[in-house]
C-alpha cells in the first residue's frame, strides 16, 4: 500500500460524517414532494419491482457527492425516488458490495 493510499484512507475516515451529510443533503434536495417511508435495495431479480416505482426521480450514483459507486457488471447504480402503490420509497438499483472494498483500509468504497 502506498503512502498516498494511506493518506486518502485516513482522510476518508476523518471526514466520513461530512461525506455522508453531503450525500444526504444532495438527495434531500432532490426529493421534491416525496417523503419516503421505505428504502429498498433492488438486487438481482428485482428489476420488475424497480420498474413499478411510479413518478420516479432517477439519480445516477455518479451525481451524488461522496456516494459509493458500484463496480459490479449489471448493477445500474441508480437511486429511484418515487411511489409504489401510493407509498413513497427510495430504491437503490445496484449497490456497492463489501467484497468490492474489503481489501481497502477502512473499507473505503468511494475512492
Amino acid at each position: 500500500m502506498s503512502l498516498e493510499q494511506i493518506k486518502k484512507s485516513l482522510d476518508f475516515r476523518d471526514n466520513y460524517e461530512a461525506r455522508v451529510a453531503r450525500a444526504a443533503d444532495y438527495v434531500k434536495d432532490r426529493l421534491g414532494n416525496h417523503k419516503p417511508v421505505f428504502g429498498i435495495v433492488l438486487g438481482t431479480g428485482l428489476g420488475d419491482l424497480a420498474d413499478s416505482i411510479k413518478r420516479a426521480t432517477v439519480i445516477p450514483y455518479l451525481e451524488i457527492p461522496d456516494f459509493p459507486i458500484t463496480t459490479v457488471p449489471g448493477h445500474q447504480g441508480k437511486m429511484l425516488i418515487g411511489e409504489i402503490e401510493g407509498v413513497h420509497v427510495i430504491g437503490l438499483k445496484g449497490r456497492k458490495h463489501y467484497y468490492e472494498v474489503a481489501d481497502e483500509p477502512f473499507n473505503n468504497g468511494v475512492l
